[in-house]
C-alpha cells in the first residue's frame, strides 16, 4: 500500500515451525505469465522467525512510494540456504 510518500508491504510466510527466514522482496513492472513476479529490481529484506504453527506475519516499511500498478513478490530463504520459489504477484495500490 503506497500513502504519500511511503509504502507498507505486508504478507505472511508460512513455512515449517520455528525456523528463521529471510524474505526478500523484488519489484517488477507486471506479474509473470503463471502469476508470480520475477523480482526486476530487488526492494528490501527482512528475517522472520515462524511460530509452532509455521507462520510468520511481516511488514516492511519503505521510505519512498512504489509506482501504483506495478507487483511485488518475495522469495523465503531458510538457514541453510534453501531458497523458495517466487511468490504470488501482489500489485501495488
Amino acid at each position: 500500500t503506497v500513502v504519500n510518500t511511503q509504502t507498507s508491504v505486508q504478507g505472511t510466510l508460512t513455512s515449517r515451525p520455528n525456523g528463521a527466514y529471510t524474505i526478500e522482496l523484488s519489484l517488477s513492472p507486471a506479474c509473470g505469465p503463471y502469476g508470480h513476479g520475477e523480482g526486476r529490481q530487488p526492494l528490501a529484506e527482512t528475517v522472520v522467525t515462524t511460530s509452532a504453527g509455521g507462520a510468520a506475519p511481516f511488514t516492511v516499511a519503505l521510505p519512498y512510494a512504489l509506482p501504483k500498478g506495478w507487483v511485488i513478490t518475495a522469495t523465503a530463504t531458510d538457514s541453510l540456504g534453501s531458497t523458495s520459489e517466487y511468490s504470488p504477484c501482489a500489485v501495488v495500490r
